[in-house]
């Protein structure tokens, strides 16, 4: 993933309005500093110094300040463009990423990346990059003034911040090998918390407070130590330049007890120190811009990290929608490494596909492929012919609907969940959903109905309920082909039935990975998935239970109701 550039549309102006507001502070350092040496050369004449310099001189003072609280707006304007900018990028690649790689992610790490990565970015661009901008501008304004005032102070300050310069280039890989480890041991804690909260119920049920509390401290303890590290090291940079800071003072002074008295007077020296008193600030905004930008090179390294291990689902361009008009679904040569061997198969229009097989045996990559979550390694799918690698993405996955576990409920209301995908949605079609997936009894008891908050997750309903929200959210978008990854494993009486009554009615293709007998009795095709290799079976001779895993016979929940999802 490469990061968006820096200086384009408005961050381009931003950057020219900090440049102008740079050179602008220079220019009033320098006419105050004028102001300061007419001030001390009036000393001890006749005349005495006009009243109008003392009111110039404030209103510099005053100018300075207005632009030092501008330059900041700006600066944190031009980070946050472009940290948005990067935030959009990285979301893209993740929402776009094949779903088999992203599993691979630590999700704790992925929001490192969004909130201590990109603060870091933002951090260099804000005030990193914007104050060396109007510092640079700044600093070399100054110099210039001290070569007006006389040449041997321009060259023995220059020297000063050369040999500064040179040393911050070589601490810095010590400090950034600093950065990157606070930085790790800073992701790895972050990682955990969220891993374990996610998790929380794991902890409990295993009575592991102690061990997790164990690895949390020993975690802090190496976040600590390396971060007492970075800041000693990062107190050594800045020690430096506050250091050359008054080094410069000093060699100015030096160089003005070596210049013969007609060179020299006390107006010379006092705006020369002015001058030098002016660049500390901005000295000081170059030592913390080195620190910033040796983080943001850390945090580049992460994100595309991260880039590289999220590999996306190519979308071609300019590629024509996909048209199902029957919803057949072929599989030629089809073959993802070290789960599914080279396959052929094929589901005729509106089948319903029965896939058996054991855990693991590949049925819900073989789902997955027809939904094209992620690309096979060799083979084509084809859909009405069509190949989905081919077609636009997003035609496909409005006609191709997926009920799955690994697919949960997102946080939000209940009708967010329902309708997610669908976007608007008649209100008699959503009634007929709802009905059909046995709904309306939910919607009357939860508060609120609809607007019903959902936990992440569907963590705040029954097993039952979130197939049947699930199933209710895949049908409202009328697909034409319907994949069903274990919807009916462990489910109650009331969401078998609602299964089953939608099983029995939809218009369409079905493919369905199932244990169940009494889902076996609503499908014409049968699969067996073992070891990755596919067999057609003849269709089962028992089909009506399967022992603790059918509470009700298939005669039962075949003919329960009447068909309401229509297409």
């Amino acid at each position: 993933m490469r990061l968006p550039k820096m200086f384009v549309g408005q961050r381009r102006r931003l950057f020219i309005w900090l440049v102008l507001n740079g050179l602008g502070q220079g220019l009033l350092a320098v006419l105050s500093a004028w102001m300061v040496k007419a001030v001390f050369d009036s000393v001890g004449s006749a005349a005495p110094t006009p009243v109008l310099v003392f009111l110039a001189l404030g209103a510099a003072v005053i100018v300075v300040a207005l632009l030092r609280r501008i330059e900041r707006v700006h600066a944190e304007l031009l980070g946050q463009y472009y940290v948005r900018a990067v935030r959009s990028r990285l979301f893209s690649r993740l929402l776009d990423t094949d779903l088999r790689q992203f599993r691979q992610h630590r999700k704790g790490g992925v929001l490192m990346k969004f909130v201590g990565d990109l603060s870091a970015l933002r951090r260099w661009v804000s005030l990193g990059l914007a104050r060396l901008l109007v510092a640079s501008a700044a600093v070399m304004i100054g110099l210039i003034a001290l070569y007006l005032l006389h040449w041997s102070f321009a060259v023995g300050v220059s020297a000063v911040l050369a040999g500064t310069t040179a040393w911050i280039l070589w601490f810095s890989p010590r400090l950034r090998t600093l950065i990157s480890e606070a930085r790790r041991c800073h992701a790895s804690l972050s990682a955990n918390v969220s891993e374990k909260l996610a998790g929380l119920a794991t902890v409990q049920a295993f009575d592991e407070r102690r061990r997790e509390r164990r690895r949390l401290r020993v975690q802090s303890d190496r976040l600590i130590t390396a971060s007492v590290r970075r800041a000693g090291s990062v107190g050594t940079l800045r020690a430096v330049i506050d250091a050359a800071a008054g080094g410069s003072v000093a060699v100015l002074i030096g160089i003005a007890s070596l210049l013969p008295v007609n060179e020299l007077n006390a107006g010379m020296l006092a705006a020369a120190i002015s001058i030098v008193g002016f660049l500390t600030p901005p000295l000081r905004d170059v030592g913390r811009a080195q620190e910033y930008w040796l983080a943001s090179q850390v945090a580049k390294q992460h994100l595309a990290a991260v880039a590289r291990r999220s590999v996306r689902i190519p979308r071609p361009r300019d590629a024509d929608a996909l048209v199902i008009t029957e919803g057949s679904v072929r599989f030629e040569s089809v073959r993802v490494d070290n789960v599914l061997e080279t396959l052929n198969a094929a589901v005729t229009p509106r089948a319903k596909v029965a896939l058996m097989g054991a855990n693991g045996s590949g049925k819900s990559t073989l789902l997955g492929l027809v939904g094209r979550l992620f690309d096979a390694d060799a083979g084509r799918v084809l859909i009405d012919g069509q190949d989905t690698a081919k077609v636009e993405l997003s035609s496909l996955r409005r006609q191709v609907a997926y009920v799955s576990a690994d697919i949960p409920l997102i946080r939000g209301s209940l009708k967010k969940n329902i309708t997610y995908g669908a976007g608007d949605v008649d209100t008699g079609e959503l009634d007929r959903i709802l009905s059909a997936c046995d709904l309306i009894e939910l919607v009357a008891r939860v508060p609120g109905g609809l607007d019903a908050r959902i936990a992440e997750g569907g963590t705040n309903l029954s097993q039952g309920e979130r197939v049947r929200v699930s199933l209710a959210r895949a049908l409202l978008s009328s697909p034409k082909i319907l994949l069903l990854d274990e919807a009916d494993a462990n489910l109650d009486l009331r969401a078998i039935r609602a299964l089953n009554r939608v099983l029995q009615c939809f218009d369409g293709t079905v493919i369905m990975a199932t244990h169940r007998r009494t889902s076996w009795a609503l499908c014409d095709t049968f699969w067996q998935l073992t070891d990755g290799v596919l067999k057609e079976l003849p269709k089962p001779t028992r089909l009506d239970g399967d022992g603790d895993d059918a509470p009700c016979s298939s005669k039962v929940d075949v003919n329960i109701g009447h068909c309401e999802v229509r297409k």
